[in-house]
């Protein structure tokens, strides 16, 4: 398994692991009509094309085929962080998220935000992050939980 920067050309398997990922993972923890809401966010192709080409977007491949993905905003805003089920619980969002630290680093950030889901929240606490607060997300007519997290650098 290697990481590669993301292109906009990748949008389309991107996706696939998103969607794969939230109907799969979510289900443990968010209601059907949550999950589809939160899928709904796919929708918007060109908000992902441009998340993609403006932020520091990587891939973890394995076999030619994505099997995760991660994001960075302004060096210190996970964005994404989404693994195909089937390779769940193999180190891939580790490295994924060491990477991003590492980047954060380079370039002088002191700290990295993210908004977790309740799938990923044991996750990140284990990373170090720490809860600031707990959010109710919109989407539609639909709210979902999730956390507003911190990890000092």
């Amino acid at each position: 398994m290697v990481l590669e920067r993301t292109y906009v050309t990748d949008t389309t398997d991107i996706l696939k692991v998103f969607k794969h990922s939230v109907q799969q993972i979510g289900s443990l923890d968010y209601s059907q009509q949550q999950i589809e809401a939160w899928i709904s966010s796919a929708e918007d192709i060109q908000k992902w094309k441009k998340n993609i080409a403006n932020d520091y977007f990587i891939k973890a491949v394995k076999n030619d085929y994505p099997v995760g993905f991660a994001s960075l905003k302004n060096n210190n805003f996970l964005d994404y962080l989404y693994i195909s089920p089937n390779y769940q619980k193999k180190g891939i969002a580790q490295k994924l998220l060491n990477h991003l630290i590492s980047i954060a680093k380079e370039n002088k950030s002191d700290c990295i935000k993210t908004n977790s889901s309740k799938s990923a929240l044991k996750f990140f606490l284990n990373n170090g992050f720490e809860i600031l607060d707990t959010n109710i997300l919109k989407i539609g007519g639909t709210s979902l939980e999730n956390y507003k997290m911190i990890l000092m650098l």
